[in-house]
């Protein structure tokens, strides 16, 4: 394994793959515990946004996409105000 010290950043940069292979035990995270908290809600949110806004720009007629693209994102706020009036 090999460790170099860079002075740029003051960082230490060790080779992971060599790292990763003389571990001997694995740690599994198990995250399904957000399913239940309004980060689930906050993934959806995120993750519509960014699938819609990539297909706006690549389909030759997004103002049908544009109208879609509002509505869902709207139904989404509405997801946040109903399941979350404390954040209000």
């Amino acid at each position: 394994m090999s460790i170099i010290n860079r002075w740029e950043g003051n960082s230490i940069r060790i080779n992971r793959t060599k790292l990763i292979e003389s571990c001997k035990r694995s740690v599994t995270l198990d995250l399904s515990v957000l399913n239940r908290t309004i980060m689930k809600t906050i993934n959806e949110f995120d993750y519509k946004l960014h699938e819609t806004y990539v297909k706006y720009f690549n389909v030759p007629d997004n103002h049908k996409l544009k109208s879609i693209m509002i509505k869902e994102i709207e139904s989404l706020f509405n997801g946040f105000e109903i399941k979350f009036k404390v954040l209000k």
